[in-house]
């Protein structure tokens, strides 16, 4: 459903920002 492709993006970009803000801190 267009739905979860949407909630599975939202949760997709949320991870790839956390592993970035990571790389910056370290």
């Amino acid at each position: 459903t267009p739905a979860m492709a949407a909630l599975l993006c939202y949760v997709a970009l949320f991870i790839m920002q956390n592993v970035f803000m990571q790389q910056v801190f370290v």
